[in-house]
């Protein structure tokens, strides 16, 4: 007698028989038709607070910690930028999404849609809410980052949700931004 195979598991699935009480939220994609982006036409913008800066300006953490946009633009063949502004909260991303402003080390940051409207982008990754724990709800928090993938879904980008690090009290990450 043969086990008649597994069906595999769908994401949401998968989410709730790892932990009940999380869920995935489905954001609204652009239409895209069912043909790939041509190669000279992919790239990719990661924009998020300072873990997406990787602590670019000077300061105790600039030998420890380097931008993570390099390494994957390397990974994956395709031109990233980065637009990491260190201290912003998503309250702070979708205010200044417009223009930009100065982050908590001083440097100049440009706003999502600001950066959208400068260069084309198929995809955008946003890493938004580590600096709004304490401060904001969870409603709050993806409020905010919906706003900012709606940015992107209007000017016709795909979109990654990266999701905010476990913290130091949860467990040990070492060297990652």
């Amino acid at each position: 007698m043969t086990d008649a195979p597994v069906p595999p598991l769908d994401a949401s699935s998968l989410l709730s028989t790892l932990s009940p009480t999380l869920s995935i939220t489905t954001l609204p994609q652009p239409v895209v038709a069912d043909r790939l982006i041509p190669t000279a036409k992919r790239r990719i913008l990661c924009y998020g607070d300072s873990l997406t800066a990787g602590y670019i300006t000077e300061s105790p953490y600039t030998r420890k910690y380097a931008p993570w946009a390099p390494v994957l633009a390397e990974a994956v063949g395709v031109p990233c930028d980065a637009v990491g502004a260190s201290g912003w909260t998503t309250r702070d991303m979708v205010k200044h999404s417009d223009g930009g402003n100065r982050d908590a080390c001083g440097e100049y940051r440009k706003g999502l849609c600001a950066c959208l409207a400068e260069r084309a982008y198929s995809t955008v990754i946003i890493m938004g809410g580590t600096n709004d724990l304490g401060t904001s709800s969870a409603d709050e928090i993806s409020s905010r980052l919906l706003t900012l993938h709606g940015q992107c879904h209007a000017a016709g980008c795909r979109t990654v949700a990266l999701t905010i690090p476990q913290g130091r009290q949860i467990g040990p990450w070492t060297g990652v931004t």
